[in-house]
């Protein structure tokens, strides 16, 4: 019985792999503090596609009046296609982010990060590149208080 499980589940992972990608991704976009300032970002990510789920690694950076925003994500989600050039992912991103400033002297305060990405939508532009959308992306951040923003990304992507 054992023996069946374990070849069950190499084959499951085997079939995963055969069908995953690998895609890194840069995007722009703006964090709209509801209780902090807004300021815009830049973000470079590697994503793992398999048939119907994501993972992914990501590594922000953003700047507002003094303020430096650095962030690290990583998630996972589900993924649809509802067209063959159109792609939809909904999932979450948790992580770190740090915010620093340089006042008389340099500080920082580090959060911990949990983010919705309500739907990412993606559209291929050519075979290997695709343009990405996420309209709304809450954040919660906590640090002793809880914080809490709206994300909206736009973004290139490149499968390999």
């Amino acid at each position: 019985m054992r023996f069946t499980f374990e070849v069950a589940v190499v084959l499951a992972l085997h079939t995963a792999v055969a069908h995953a990608e690998l895609r890194t991704t840069s995007d722009v976009g703006v964090e709209i503090g509801v209780a902090y300032s807004t300021y815009p970002k830049l973000s470079l990510g590697l994503e793992w596609f398999g048939k119907h789920a994501y993972l992914e690694a990501r590594i922000a950076s953003g700047a507002r009046a003094g303020i430096r925003m650095f962030e690290e994500r990583v998630g996972a989600g589900i993924r649809w296609q509802p067209a063959k050039r159109i792609e939809i992912t909904n999932g979450w991103r948790i992580g770190h982010t740090r915010v620093s400033r340089i006042i008389e002297r340099y500080y920082w305060t580090d959060l911990l990060a949990v983010e919705l990405v309500v739907a990412r939508i993606s559209v291929e532009l050519r075979p290997q590149w695709t343009l990405q959308v996420v309209p709304c992306a809450p954040t919660i951040y906590w640090h002793g208080v809880m914080l809490v923003s709206l994300a909206t990304e736009v973004g290139v992507g490149y499968v390999f």
